[in-house]
This record gives C-alpha cells, structure tokens and sequence, in this order.
C-alpha cells in the first residue's frame, strides 16, 4: 500500500511547474498531468534575491522541477524546487479557512485530499 508520501512524490517528483491559477478564494499549481489546488494560504520561499510581491514569488517556481514532496502529518505540505526553494501548505488547523486545505488530481481524478 502507498503512502501518502509515496503519492505525493510519484504524482509531482521530476514534473514541472507549469501554471499558478489564482482564483477568487483558492489557488491551482499545474504540474504536467498532476494539479494540486489549494484553499489555504501557500508559503514560497527562495533563495533568490528578496521578491517582495506574493504573485510574484508563486509565479518565479513556474519553470521549475519538483526535487520532493513530502506530506508532515497536521502541519504542512513541502513542495521542495531543489535550490530554488519551497512551496508550504500549511495543514494546521490555525490556517485552515475551509475544512479541505488541497486536494491532489491526475487527469480530472482526485488521488489526494488534506
């Protein structure tokens, strides 16, 4: 049986960063044939110099691979762009504004739901 970990690296592991959808009251990452939506306010962080604008910061992992994925139970999803940075969902329940905080499709299907 996978776990969810497992799920999460086969499903977004070596695929790109292909789209940030911004939405009125959620946000969608493209990655190839996976799409994670997202009901929770993400965390990017980079190496790069300091970008202020938080579309901006989204938009600069559009390009990018994904290097790991890794779910930590209750507190966060870590979406890792190698040296690049990170994107984190939190999963705690101080920043849940919806009862699902993600839900992880392939080709229409939903596979994962936090």
């Amino acid at each position: 049986m996978s776990t969810t970990n497992d799920i999460l690296n086969k499903s977004l592991v070596g695929r790109q960063l292909s789209a940030v959808t911004f939405v009125m009251d959620y946000f969608q990452f493209h990655f190839d044939d996976s799409r994670l939506t997202v009901y929770s306010l993400p965390i990017a962080t980079t190496g790069e110099p300091i970008i202020s604008n938080f579309r901006d910061r989204l938009c600069a992992f559009i390009g990018r691979d994904v290097t790991f994925a890794e779910e930590v139970l209750d507190i966060a999803l870590n979406i890792d762009f190698g040296t690049f940075g990170r994107i984190t969902i939190p999963l705690d329940e101080e920043s849940r504004v919806t009862v699902e905080v993600a839900e992880l499709s392939q080709a229409g299907t939903s596979v994962l739901m936090w």
